[in-house]
């Protein structure tokens, strides 16, 4: 019988916990880089804006409405699951369901040109999972547009568009 209560009691501490960090944070007590993932993944979306505003000169980042910018590009490839392909060289065929699988868990996904380049692809808007058109497309050959950066030897792309090939 313990173990029907321990879970809803552990749940309940955990999102005091959470609701406590960002008590905290808009008393101004607590940084907002000091509030852990686990505790963010607690709070409700409407909660992200308080905490943003914290934390930055403006909270729009983690409210997710700011276009990810970059120089407007489009290019053909293959959707890849970053860390299958990155470990195995593993792309499409036989390899679909694992990458689908990975995405789903929140895994990196890329785009592989013909040239082999991979760019790491972000969302289109800061804040903001990636597209589900772009996860529908892991493991296919597509053409897309999007705001590609290079910072260091990372490139990445916000895809906008995403046609399937």
């Amino acid at each position: 019988m313990k173990k029907f209560f321990v879970v809803p009691i552990a749940a309940g501490l955990f999102l005091a916990s959470a609701g406590f960090a960002l008590a905290k944070v808009n008393a101004g007590k607590v940084d907002p880089g000091k509030i852990t993932y686990t505790q963010l993944r607690a709070l409700s979306p409407k909660d992200f804006g308080t905490v943003a505003g914290r934390g930055m000169k403006s909270g729009m980042a983690l409210m997710g409405g700011v276009p990810v910018m970059g120089q407007p590009t489009t290019l053909s490839g293959e959707i890849v699951d970053l860390v299958c392909y990155q470990s195995a060289g593993a792309t499409s065929g036989q390899h679909s369901l694992c990458a689908r699988v990975c995405a789903l868990k929140g895994g990196p996904v890329g785009l592989l040109t013909g040239d082999g380049k991979v760019y790491q692809i972000l969302p289109a808007k800061a804040g903001m999972p990636v597209s589900d058109d772009v996860l529908d497309a892991i493991a296919t050959k597509v053409t897309v547009t999007g705001n590609v950066n290079e910072r260091g030897s990372l490139p990445t792309i916000a895809i906008t568009k995403i046609t399937q090939i």
